[in-house]
């Protein structure tokens, strides 16, 4: 039996220049703009997609990638900015979960009383007439356990924790200090959650990874090339997840 279609998925032309490098005689779709290729690596059939920066682009991909390319799974990886302050450039997080860093409620404050984002309460997310339980999905336990794996041949520097995504850069260290402490993110990008809450929808087991590309509670010096780092992880991911 042929194995499923995995999907593996990257915003930037950075972040799918690796993949395409390895792919076996890749073959090219465009739907409406958005750019897939199909093509074996790691000796499994694979799409990689080009979803464009932001939720609604990422949201948008991943359906059309589901509709057309049936996969049987979905790794969702980049780059992305670390909030753990020990993090260093070219680092990998593992996202056991990933998190909607807009979807939030603010308390109720009268005029002149500005903005206490430490109050935020998560706010559910809705799934074809579901709400979820807050504003977090959680990742597949067979794909983790494949990164795990990945993790121990100790060629990566790999952390596990949760991932917050939001069409925003934060570079404020007090807010990405208190998310890293409140919610136990690791890091910051774009894509992820919009990617997880359109898998769930469909029941397709999905993985949030992402190289480090920069921390702002540091110098926030930016590094995208970190981008063939989490590549290189994610095949190695897929080397392993053939094995389970």
């Amino acid at each position: 039996m042929r194995e499923k279609t995995v999907l593996l998925q990257g915003a930037m032309e950075e972040e799918c220049a690796c993949f395409l490098k390895h792919m076996k005689e890749p073959e090219e779709t465009v739907i409406d703009g958005w750019h897939f290729w199909s093509g074996e690596l790691c000796g499994r059939p694979v799409v990689v997609a080009r979803t464009f920066i932001g939720m609604v682009n990422a949201a948008v991909s991943t359906v059309l990638g589901i509709r057309h390319f049936s996969p049987g799974a979905i790794i969702n990886q980049g780059i992305a900015g670390a909030h753990g302050l020990d993090l260093e450039i070219g680092d990998i997080v593992l996202g056991t979960r990933v998190m909607n860093g807009a979807s939030f409620q603010s308390e109720k404050l009268d005029r002149g009383q500005g903005s206490r984002w430490e109050g935020w309460k998560p706010l559910p997310l809705e799934i074809r007439g579901e709400m979820t339980r807050d504003n977090t999905f959680l990742s597949d336990p067979g794909l983790i356990a494949a990164a795990r794996k990945a993790a121990a041949s100790g060629s990566f520097r790999v952390v596990e924790g949760c991932i917050s995504s939001a069409d925003m850069w934060n570079r404020e260290y007090d807010r990405i200090a208190f998310s890293h402490a409140a919610y136990g993110t690791m890091a910051e990008e774009m894509e992820g959650a919009a990617v997880c809450q359109v898998a769930a929808g469909y029941k397709i087991p999905v993985l949030s990874v992402r190289a480090i590309s920069n921390n702002e509670r540091k110098d926030g010096a930016y590094a995208p090339e970190t981008a063939d780092i989490c590549a290189r992880f994610v095949m190695a991911v897929l080397a392993e997840y053939g094995r389970i």
